[in-house]
């Protein structure tokens, strides 16, 4: 019993601290470093392309290397930014 209430006391820690990232991308202005808003896509339909969310409402960052989609059935990795 005092394993399972240990995890539990895990999550909510990492649930503040997801919302303590995005927090820091609207005060800052910018995604977190090691954080990225574009996808390069490896499968679906825009297999082969890279698509930069960056204009996109509500679109979320993920961290480099991570799965991401389009939420169209396109999926790929996050990968850096591009300097504008």
């Amino acid at each position: 019993m005092l394993t399972l209430s240990r995890a539990w006391s895990i999550v909510p820690f990492a649930t503040i601290l997801f919302l303590d990232i995005a927090n820091v991308q609207s005060a800052a202005g910018g995604v977190p470093p090691g954080m990225s808003l574009t996808c390069q896509f490896t499968s679906g339909p825009r297999s082969g392309t890279t698509f930069d969310f960056s204009t996109t409402p509500g679109a979320t960052p993920a961290p480099i290397g991570a799965p991401c989609t389009d939420g169209a059935g396109s999926f790929g990795r996050a990968i850096a930014q591009r300097s504008k």
